[in-house]
């Protein structure tokens, strides 16, 4: 199994652009006083943002990546991150039977 060099700059550019976002998402939440719902929705709109933007950066923007990604940055900011790692866990192993077969 080959490991795509663009795949990992994208999962190095998310986890460290991740942190960034979710200290942006604090700083907007206590200047615009939002609570709740209001925060997830922002929060939304600001990852997405940020993820076809990075995917722009490395010329790898497609839709299915945008969902993906967009998805993956949405929970990690809201701290959901620990569903994802089952998802991926998944994922991963879909994949790996996938191409042995």
């Amino acid at each position: 199994m080959t490991i795509d060099q663009t795949v990992l700059a994208a999962i190095l550019a998310f986890t460290v652009g991740g942190f960034t976002i979710t200290t942006a998402l604090q700083a907007l939440k206590g200047w615009l006083k939002l609570e709740g719902w209001k925060v997830v929705l922002l929060s939304v709109v600001v990852s997405y943002a940020f993820t076809a933007g990075t995917l722009l950066m490395m010329s790898a923007f497609t839709w299915l990546l945008l969902a993906v990604y967009g998805a993956i940055v949405v929970l990690e900011v809201n701290g959901l991150y620990k569903y994802i790692k089952p998802l991926l866990d998944f994922l991963l192993q879909y994949l790996v039977k996938k191409e042995e077969a």
